[in-house]
């Protein structure tokens, strides 16, 4: 039998808010450290840090939420059989709700919320993108969290990709939506990015163009 991991009890977690109506969003950064799951239901949105054991390492996680304000409720979830009372004792007094998930079974776990988050009447506001609903799993051990560069990265590459003879790079900026505050700043952070950050593309300067190509099309222009 395979041992289990912290992404399959934040997938029980996932799995039961979603079907009562909870819209789920995984491994989002904030600013104030990633959350491995914030639920949204209307205006209330809940911070939810998963880890198969109950540590002073998680009730720290969750506390950086809570001092970051921006959920209206935070919780930690942790496998039934993990909430020692001292532990549990130090969310209740810094208004961490607790739940405890059933292991056994498939992806629906039995959740006890054995400790009540407290309302932050106060949160603000927390910008949410849907990708970050179905980007990476919750828990994922390798990480490979959404973010808005890689979004902007992904779409760069993808329209290049589809240019068999390269594109003008000022061209390529125009055509994707990127999340650069205007288009100088997309293009001399992404120019910069070129064969480094983004070694699938390559920039070379043809006729007094700057022309992107995908990386593997470079040595066929190159013959050029």
């Amino acid at each position: 039998m395979n041992k289990l991991t912290e992404q399959d009890l934040a997938k029980k977690v996932v799995t039961t808010l979603r079907d009562v109506g909870w819209e789920i969003y995984q491994e989002v950064e904030t600013g104030f450290g990633r959350a491995d799951i914030i639920a949204r239901n209307k205006k209330i949105t809940w911070v939810i840090e998963c880890k198969m054991s109950f540590s002073i390492s998680v009730i720290e996680q969750a506390w950086n939420h809570v001092r970051a304000n921006h959920a209206h409720y935070v919780s930690v979830a942790v496998p039934q059989g993990k909430t020692g009372w001292f532990a549990k004792d130090i969310c209740e007094k810094y208004g961490i709700g607790v739940l405890r998930v059933n292991m056994k079974g498939g992806e629906h776990g039995i959740i006890d919320e054995s400790a009540k988050p407290r309302l932050n009447r106060k949160a603000k506001t927390m910008r949410l993108h849907r990708q970050q609903k179905t980007y990476c799993a919750a828990g994922s051990a390798k990480g490979g969290h959404w973010t808005p560069f890689k979004d902007t990265r992904e779409k760069l590459v993808g329209l290049v990709k589809k240019m068999p003879k390269g594109i003008e790079f000022q061209e390529a900026i125009k055509k994707i939506d990127h999340h650069y505050s205007s288009f100088s700043s997309a293009k001399s952070c992404l120019l910069g990015f070129i064969g480094t950050v983004i070694p699938e593309l390559r920039a070379k300067n043809i006729n007094g163009k700057l022309m992107v190509f995908y990386v593997e099309q470079q040595t066929e222009q190159e013959k050029i």
